[in-house]
């Protein structure tokens, strides 16, 4: 999307018009489409964002020597598109720009067919061949918005908790100007505030389309919630979805049994205590690790306290070898 066209689209109705430009589109066979072919891509591109702008190469060997007309049904004025059309090889060209007007289009010729959503509206384009009373008018309606819509969340975000991770799932719709989508996190370690913790940039596509974003299990109970950013800077948020404590990650020991070291997955302001078979406290740390080389070797019990005050601890039987 082209801000100024978004602020200003008569400026790019003037750029649509510059003969200069125009001479630029010229086409070739090798590179053209049917006209029909070209008008059922349009009516697919709908509905258009004012700025939007497209560039068709056609050819018209189907209408056998006749005749195409492309007709702005209404009297809207500016019409919600503008179309120059320019034959190829030639310096004629033909503008429409508001209900009512028409421009022919003759058969066994090349078209270079320039076309710019320029107001907002909801109107009509009809390409017919008057002179095959046999071949039907068709229709396509031409929708123009003022600004893109906000994507819309064609199923809600979820995850699914495995070992040592949480996979999050959501898809959208009508993606359009979008950036990317930020995975955010709220917890006790953030103090209760939505931070980024993990990207996926846009796809492109218009139908629904399905993000996968995976990420480390939580130490404590989270909340999460995808942030979908455009390109200029505008915003949508997901649903919030919760970790519960069951899921949350829970502090593990790798590797178990433990030689010099005991390391474990915990954060890095975990409290963590460990105890000797007889229930006695025989060092306390915080953080992932803590040497261990001077304790004997033998079975302890290792309590791993959470940030979150209101988890549960996590108890685990730790084997010490030299």
């Amino acid at each position: 999307m082209i801000p100024i066209l978004r602020l200003y689209p008569l400026l790019g109705l003037v750029w649509l018009l510059s003969p200069a430009l125009l001479r630029a589109q010229l086409c070739s066979a090798a590179t053209s489409q049917s006209i029909s072919s070209a008008f059922n891509d349009f009516a697919g591109e709908q509905p258009l964002t004012i700025g939007e702008s497209f560039n068709y190469c056609v050819n018209t060997n189907e209408l056998f020597g006749n005749t195409a007309v492309i007709t702005f049904l209404g009297n809207q004025n500016p019409f919600p598109i503008a179309v120059t059309i320019l034959e190829s090889g030639t310096a004629n060209f033909q503008t429409l720009t508001a209900g009512g007007q028409s421009a022919n289009l003759n058969g066994g010729s090349l078209y270079s067919i320039t076309i710019m959503a320029v107001a907002t509206g909801t109107q009509t384009v009809r390409l017919s061949v008057p002179s095959v009373a046999i071949v039907p008018d068709f229709d396509a309606t031409v929708t123009v918005e003022a600004d893109p819509l906000p994507v819309a969340w064609a199923s809600p975000l979820r995850f699914r908790a495995a070992a040592k991770h949480l996979t999050f799932n959501w898809s959208v719709t009508d993606q359009r100007d979008v950036a990317g989508y930020w995975l955010e996190r709220a917890g006790a370690d953030s103090g209760g505030d939505f931070q980024p913790i993990g990207f996926l940039p846009a796809r492109p596509g218009r139908g629904e389309l399905h993000y996968t974003l995976t990420t480390e299990l939580p130490a404590t109970a989270s909340h999460y919630r995808i942030r979908q950013t455009d390109h200029d800077g505008a915003f949508s948020l997901s649903n919030v979805v919760t970790v519960p404590h069951h899921h949350a990650g829970a502090v593990r020991v790798a590797p178990n049994p433990a030689r010099g070291q005991l390391r474990t997955t915990a954060g890095p302001a975990t409290r963590q205590e460990l105890l000797d078979a007889t229930g006695r406290p025989v060092l306390a740390f915080r953080g992932p690790a803590a040497g261990v080389a001077h304790l004997p070797p033998g079975l302890y019990t290792l309590i791993s306290y959470g940030e979150d005050a209101a988890a549960a601890p996590t108890v685990q039987r730790v084997l010490l070898q030299r």
